[in-house]
């Protein structure tokens, strides 16, 4: 059974943005090279992970979200911050983030919470963070402040590659491989507010 999400694709141009924030980072610390670098048709801003679903669980996580999204005006957000998660001095995975922080999209992220609670297991809570996960450490390390903040000013240099018009939700399913995950859409939800 595949695992599902919602999330926001990212175009071409807000990948190429963030794959030269990657190679700032790992410029400054080539150390980093081999950690688990999120493939760029892979980035994305996930808005709710679901786990494991059937069909019928898909097809109803997709009507809900239609429900749910269908007063949302589309918005404009801008990945142009990097930061180490928990900490610099032992990050386990490095997100790209929007440095405001009034962008609606953790509105968005609640609207579909709200709207799965029948459609998935029930989940602890935790708090929502607009990011993309640019890479996931196989153990917690250091990162310096430099590299991080050369990256979040390559991210900025970049200007409007770096924002993404938030005009649809899309329903992912992931299957794991050897190689890593495989994404597939199931269904593309706009905000038709």
């Amino acid at each position: 059974m595949p695992r599902a999400f919602f999330a926001i694709a990212l175009p071409e141009p807000a990948r190429n943005a963030l794959i030269l924030a990657r190679d700032t980072i790992l410029d400054s610390d080539p150390s980093w090279a081999g950690e688990k670098w999120v493939q760029p048709a892979n980035l994305h801003i996930t808005t709710l992970f679901l786990g494991e679903m059937t069909e019928n669980g898909l097809r109803d996580a997709a009507d809900a979200a239609r429900r749910a999204l269908a007063d949302m005006t589309p918005y404009l957000v801008s990945i142009d911050s990097v930061r180490a998660t928990p900490s610099l001095r032992a990050a386990s995975m490095l997100w790209a983030t929007p440095s405001t922080a009034s962008d609606p999209t953790a509105g968005l992220a609640s609207l579909l919470a709200s709207a799965c609670t029948s459609c998935r297991p029930p989940a602890r809570h935790r708090g929502f963070t607009t990011h993309v996960t640019l890479c996931r450490t196989r153990e917690r390390r250091r990162i310096s402040a430099e590299a991080i903040d050369a990256a979040a000013s390559q991210l900025r240099s970049q200007g409007d590659s770096a924002s993404v018009s938030v005009a649809a939700v899309t329903l992912f399913t992931s299957t794991l491989t050897k190689r890593g995950p495989i994404y597939d859409q199931y269904a593309v939800i706009p905000l038709a507010g």
